[in-house]
């Protein structure tokens, strides 16, 4: 590579040279060719002229045919040349070329009716086979025109003097080839060098490299060429570096952002896009288009050719069980003419979900607050009006009252316990703890509840010790939520169970009641007043395996429910004792 452009630059040099000395010879030994003959022509036609003379002397019988003779074959005078004398029809009457020289005649006839039509009687020709041909007429005595002389010279003398021509030619050639050498490489170094360093710090720029300099000492165009180059290589790098800062931190946006980002140019290819897109709509990112496309035709290609580049409009569309918001506009270019379009993506299910969660919560806290504050009212109403006459009416009336106040009032702690753990304002202290009172304590308590109830209770732990590390008084809670809503949902003369079990991930509290969840309910048992349709009482306001929940995950633990062997069970892992925190 170092060397490529002088070897070829030497090669172009010397074949340029040779291609010229090849053109000039072969234009030299052309022109040399016809110069030859014409100068041999010239002096064949003082002799072709005199010959005729004597042929007409002859003819008009003033020389003898011996005279005739002994002209035609004198060497000196014809200078290696042939002689045909040939009549008017076509018959040669005289020949020095012997049997050859007969031969030729069916060449030389075609050339007769020139020569006998020509003003001047003369006639200069040459012939790949005779060589040069020189004709002269031969006049009567009434000058008419009897015949003509033909003289015929082979080319083997100007064959041979072109040859030595051509030698001193090829020898000239080679001598300045050897001589201009030394001077070509010299000349093509001092032409390449530059243009090699220009080479090498043009393939840096292109790699991104704009350390290099092309040599700035030269003054001559080739120097003006690498200043150019060096001020160009200190503007991309500038340039580029803005456009990487740039683009760097578009990317940072894009990928910082939780909306799908996908832009298309105005031909509708993507230009950009972020992780994002690719999550929410679950392609890799060049199948993003074709995604968008089937969710919203032409989402990008209209909006694409807007020239106004506001946005278009934006669609809700469904994408399998998700809910996605999609916002198509317009990008305008220097000149206002469309430059492309974006789309942005919002996966709006859970904010749809928690919407319509919304709205059923302040119904369902709307409705609970409304039944018990009804029925208090009724009843006062009926108290203060005086409909109420007997004691024992009054005294039942009252009765209704508080227990539907006490009803009221437990909703409120409820509600107010679920929106204190919600909001994080409330900080659970973590700490090693035995559980096995509490287990004991909270057993025998509902034992007599479930008793109560028609039901049977269980209560088994495998360990002795069931140590922990957490809250107890939360878990407490969460226990007595629990086995409250078994008692409520348990089947009429089945068990309730209180279990505690040793695992390796930590250790697990069970709390299970016969009879097994619907399927339908399972997804939902954990949403704030939601009930199922098959509990023993009706005091309850669906706030309480919420409230668990809510508690579980202030504690970091997970809390679950399931169908297991007829029971519907619910459980909770708690973290198993910590040995290096201390007890409080």
């Amino acid at each position: 590579m170092k060397s490529g452009f002088l070897n070829k630059l030497l090669l172009f040099t010397f074949l340029s040279l040779l291609l010229f000395a090849l053109l000039a010879g072969i234009m030299f030994s052309y022109t040399s060719q016809n110069v030859f003959m014409s100068i041999k022509a010239r002096d064949l036609i003082p002799r072709a002229v005199f010959i005729s003379a004597i042929v007409s002397q002859y003819q008009r019988g003033e020389i003898s045919a011996l005279t005739l003779e002994s002209i035609l074959n004198s060497d000196m005078m014809l200078w290696d040349a042939t002689v045909h004398i040939i009549v008017s029809d076509g018959m040669l009457i005289a020949n020095t070329g012997g049997e050859a020289g007969a031969e030729a005649l069916n060449l030389l006839v075609p050339y007769l009716p020139q020569v006998l039509s020509d003003s001047t009687g003369i006639l200069v020709a040459n012939s790949k086979e005779l060589g040069i041909i020189v004709a002269a007429a031969v006049y009567g005595v009434d000058a008419s025109v009897l015949g003509a002389v033909f003289l015929t010279k082979p080319l083997y003398e100007v064959k041979a003097a072109l040859s030595g021509l051509n030698s001193a030619l090829i020898v000239s050639l080679i001598g300045v080839f050897m001589v201009m050498l030394l001077p070509a490489y010299l000349g093509s170094r001092g032409i390449t060098r530059p243009l090699l360093q220009m080479s090498l710090a043009a393939k840096a720029m292109a790699k991104g490299d704009f350390s290099i300099r092309a040599n700035e000492r030269r003054t001559d165009e080739l120097g003006q060429l690498g200043n150019s180059l060096n001020e160009l290589a200190e503007e991309l790098s500038k340039t580029i570096g803005d456009l990487t800062l740039e683009r760097n931190r578009l990317r940072n946006i894009l990928d910082g952002l939780k909306e799908g980002v996908v832009a298309v140019d105005n031909a509708g290819a993507i230009t950009h896009f972020n992780k994002a897109a690719e999550n929410i709509l679950a392609i890799p990112g060049e199948s993003l288009l074709e995604r968008l496309n089937e969710l919203w035709p032409d989402t990008l290609q209209d909006a694409a050719m807007q020239k106004d580049g506001i946005a278009a409009n934006s669609r809700v569309v469904a994408f399998g069980q998700e809910q996605l918001q999609i916002t198509k506009t317009g990008i305008l270019g220097r000149e206002g003419e469309p430059a492309g379009a974006v789309a942005t993506i919002r996966n709006i299910t859970e904010e749809m979900r928690l919407e319509q969660t919304r709205r059923d919560y302040v119904a369902n806290v709307s409705h609970e607050l409304r039944t018990p504050t009804a029925s208090i009212r009724s009843l006062a109403e009926a108290l203060n009006d005086g409909l109420v006459k007997e004691e024992e009416d009054s005294q039942r009336y009252y009765g209704y009252i508080l227990r539907e106040s006490i009803r009221l009032s437990r909703l409120i702690d409820d509600l107010l316990e679920l929106s204190r753990l919600q909001s994080g304002a409330v900080a659970l202290k973590k700490y090693n703890v035995d559980l096995k009172p509490l287990l004991d304590g909270l057993a025998e308590r509902f034992e007599l509840a479930a008793t109560e109830s028609g039901l049977e209770f269980s209560y088994s732990p495998e360990l002795s010790k069931l140590k922990a590390y957490t809250n107890k008084d939360r878990v407490e809670q969460i226990l007595i939520i629990l086995l409250d809503n078994a008692i409520k949902y348990a089947v009429d003369g089945g068990l309730v169970r209180l279990a505690a079990k040793d695992k390796p991930e930590g250790l697990m509290l069970s709390v299970c009641s016969t009879g097994e969840i619907q399927r339908e309910h399972l997804p939902h048992l954990f949403e704030r007043f939601y009930k199922a349709d098959n509990a023993h009482a009706e005091q309850g306001i669906g706030l309480g395996l919420a409230i668990a929940k809510e508690i579980a995950a202030l504690l970091g633990e997970r809390i679950w429910a399931e169908n297991c062997s007829g029971e519907a069970c619910f459980r909770f892992m708690l973290k198993h004792y910590s040995y290096t925190v201390q007890n409080s």
